[in-house]
C-alpha cells in the first residue's frame, strides 16, 4: 500500500471502484467513460475510484460492453474489467459489477493509477483505501 494519505469521497457521495486484474489482457492504458465522459485510464494491475452522486450510472470502455451501476452512499460499488474471448476474433473488453467480498480481496493486490491518468474531477487522485499497518513478526 502506498504511503500516500487516503482520500475519502466527500460526504453524501458514492464511490465506484474500477479495476483490472494483473492477469488480464489489458496491457495498454484503456480510457473508461463514466456517464459519457472519460473518467480515467486503467490497465492491468491498476484501479481508480469515482466519487459520484448516488443513483444509476453507466461505465464503458471503447469497443467494449458497458455496465450499469447503482451507486450508493452507504457502500462502494466495484466494477472489474474482464474479457470475452471467441475463437477467430479479437477479445472484447467487458465491464462487470463484482460483489464487494470478492472485489475487496482482489483490490488488495492492485495499485492506484498515476495522477496523470485521471481525466475527470470525479476521480480521486490518490488511493482512498486506508493504509495497512505493517508489523514485524517476532518469535515467542
Amino acid at each position: 500500500m502506498p504511503a500516500a494519505v487516503a482520500q475519502a469521497a466527500p460526504q453524501g457521495l458514492a464511490q465506484i471502484f474500477v479495476y483490472s486484474l494483473r492477469e488480464t489482457a489489458a496491457h495498454l492504458w484503456m480510457p473508461v467513460k463514466f456517464d459519457g465522459e472519460i473518467a480515467a485510464e486503467v490497465r492491468r494491475g491498476r484501479f481508480f475510484t469515482i466519487a459520484c452522486d448516488p443513483g444509476p450510472h453507466v461505465l464503458i470502455i471503447e469497443q467494449g460492453v458497458p455496465v450499469a451501476v447503482e451507486a450508493r452512499a452507504d457502500r462502494p460499488a466495484y466494477v472489474r474489467l474482464d474479457w470475452h474471448y471467441q475463437l477467430g476474433r479479437r477479445p472484447i473488453p467487458v465491464l462487470g459489477v463484482v460483489p464487494a467480498r470478492i472485489a475487496e480481496a482482489e483490490l488488495r493486490h492492485l495499485s492506484y493509477i498515476e495522477a496523470k491518468k485521471v481525466r475527470s474531477a470525479a476521480v480521486l487522485k490518490t488511493d482512498p483505501r486506508p493504509a495497512e499497518e505493517w508489523r514485524l513478526k517476532t518469535r515467542k
